[in-house]
């Protein structure tokens, strides 16, 4: 068995080759920024009534908006005007709003389609497949399939790459998820773009688990955590951008075009970098590990002599990491993370830490529609705050460990989440109200991105190489 652990002190913890290999897998978390939060703009739903005859409009010189005002009943409820139904009327022997439009009369629902704003995006999946009124649901069944795909995907290319390796798995499964995700831009039925979402989930997920844990297991243990959180950078990045690419293309079409075009060259980054040598090591592929870190030698300029091998061969140092580690007979499985009381324990812990993780970080990331303010400015808010938390993270996870950060990022988290919501709720339509809520979303967010950079530190750390 060959330590890489120990060919590291040789090479270079984190040398030329290690922060390569960190820049070109870690392109992949923008493309998974430009999917999971793609609904933000693609599915933003814009006001909308019912289609009536524009002769009415014209006949009483009316504008959208006293259109809207006049010919659709008030939701008190929602406090506004609801878009499902319109008032009778006619434009035959009348004169003004109460002779042509019969506001005393039980309203109808439309059966003439809708009518959307389109003053700020051209085309979303709402307004190209009426998603509203009835079909509302729709939309959430969309967001749910994406989620149910990243999970299908987590547990197929988790065992696949422990199996077949980190970088059989970057390449096959973006390569798939490129491909679906141009069957997302193409997608002109509603049944197609839910198919095309919830593959494109399974195998972007693939990527990130072989992305992921390749970057973590090609630097020693003291920059794990550093190499950990900045990969995690690109998301925001990802998104800042994608606000950027939203705010010039406004059809829904053109902005995922443009998203999975930038993402084109992540395939050619998985396809020229090596495999990762701490598992062709774990898995009894010796001379294929020592290519890989004789390459990683060349490019971080340093020798590999015949001392240097034999020092890792015969570094036999029988700790509980070695048993686990190290061991490996081709039979592991998902299965093994509960076999063991211990092993059991941690598992369902660590599940439930992603579980309220992802419920806060992604409820917040994707209602930013609902924050007030301008959509693409929160959206990239978000984006830069999230930045700012990953960097004070690489401090925080190595100076007061991995459990006080999830605790610490956690209690924000509720503080800022609970504060937004009060100020939202009482803020009607006072600016200052609506600007403190939007002040303690972005807290929140600080402390649920913190909660996320953690998680996946603890993660790769606590769990063996061949069920990572």
């Amino acid at each position: 068995m060959i330590k890489f652990e120990v060919l590291l002190d040789e090479i270079g913890h984190f040398g030329l080759a290690q922060i390569g290999i960190f820049l070109m897998l870690s392109y992949y978390r923008a493309f998974a920024a430009f999917h999971s939060l793609a609904t933000v703009f693609i599915a933003y739903e814009p006001k909308f009534r019912c289609n009536v005859s524009g002769d009415l409009q014209e006949h009483l010189n009316l504008t959208k908006l006293e259109m809207i005002e006049e010919i659709s009943p008030f939701d008190p409820l929602a406090n506004q005007y609801s878009g499902c139904y319109y008032y009778p009327y006619t434009v035959e022997n009348c004169s003004d709003v109460s002779s042509c439009i019969n506001k005393t009369a039980p309203p109808i629902e439309c059966n003439s389609g809708y009518h959307y704003d389109r003053s700020v995006f051209t085309e979303t999946v709402i307004s190209e497949f009426d998603l509203v009124c009835d079909d509302y649901y729709l939309n959430a069944i969309a967001t749910s399939i994406y989620q149910v795909g990243n999970f299908i995907g987590s547990i197929v290319f988790g065992n696949f790459a422990d199996r077949y390796g980190r970088k059989l798995t970057c390449v096959i499964s973006f390569a798939l998820a490129l491909a679906c995700s141009f069957g997302v831009v193409y997608s002109h039925t509603m049944s197609l773009y839910i198919l095309f979402r919830g593959l494109t989930a399974v195998f972007a997920y693939g990527t990130a688990i072989g992305t992921y844990v390749y970057i973590t297991e090609v630097v020693g243990v003291k920059q794990r955590a550093y190499v950990s959180v900045g990969y995690h950078i690109f998301y925001p990045m990802g998104y800042i951008f994608q606000s950027l690419i939203a705010y010039y293309w406004r059809d829904w079409h053109d902005l995922m075009l443009i998203c999975t075009l930038v993402s084109v060259p992540l395939l050619f980054f998985c396809v020229i970098v090596p495999e990762s040598p701490r598992w062709l090591f774990s898995t009894g592929r010796d001379e294929k590990g020592k290519k890989a870190v004789k390459l990683m030698a060349r490019i971080n300029g340093k020798k590999l002599d015949e001392d240097s091998w034999k020092k890792a061969t015969t570094h036999e140092k029988l700790t509980p990491e070695k048993i686990t580690d190290d061991r490996d007979d081709g039979k592991y499985t998902t299965l093994d993370l509960f076999k063991r009381p211990n092993m059991r324990r941690m598992t369902l812990n660590v599940m439930l830490q992603w579980f309220v993780m992802n419920l806060v970080f992604y409820g917040i990331s994707l209602n930013t529609e609902a924050l007030a303010g301008n959509l693409f400015v929160n959206n990239a808010l978000n984006g830069a705050m999230e930045i700012i938390a990953y960097i004070f993270s690489i401090s925080l996870i190595n100076k007061v460990g991995r459990r006080i950060s999830l605790f610490g990022g956690s209690l924000l988290a509720s503080f800022g989440l609970l504060c937004s919501s009060l100020f939202l709720e009482v803020a009607a339509d006072n600016e200052t109200l609506q600007t403190l809520s939007v002040v303690f979303a972005m807290i929140g967010k600080f402390g649920s991105s913190v909660c996320n950079a953690t998680i996946y530190t603890v993660t790769v750390e606590l769990f063996p190489t061949v069920i990572r």
